[in-house]
């Protein structure tokens, strides 16, 4: 399982034919969550940044979807906080993505935490 820490390096795993990598710093990990809920389209990260705009109103909802539970390397968990960086981020793994026809699948525990293992899925052409 290669180890990547940053977007050449995930480029690079793409690339290389990696099938399952490990991504152990969380705001790439996040992106790469958002990437795929996104399904590759970068259109879709509006959703998230309507989210993010609303939340700032203060108004009442549910914005659950704003935070994601991570699994640290001493088998903690803890949140992190979506923001307009992070869609950034999503947007340029979406490029990666795109540019060699591949998508993600970040895997998850049974209780939905994010464990930092990634599979990297081909698209047929």
């Amino acid at each position: 399982m290669t180890l990547v820490n940053s977007y050449k390096p995930l480029e690079q795993a793409i690339k290389d034919g990696e099938t399952i990598i490990k991504i152990p710093i969380p705001k790439l990990l996040v992106a790469c969550a958002v990437a795929e809920k996104c399904e590759g389209i970068p259109n879709r990260i509006s959703s998230f940044l309507d989210l993010l705009l609303k939340n700032l109103g203060g108004g009442a909802g549910d914005y659950s979807g704003l935070y994601y539970p991570i699994l640290n390397d001493k088998g903690k968990t803890y949140r992190i906080r979506l923001s307009v960086s992070l869609c950034a981020d999503a947007l340029k793994v979406m490029g990666i993505l795109k540019h060699y026809g591949a998508c993600l699948h970040v895997c998850k525990d049974s209780d939905g935490v994010m464990t930092g293992e990634v599979h990297i899925l081909r698209h047929d052409k």
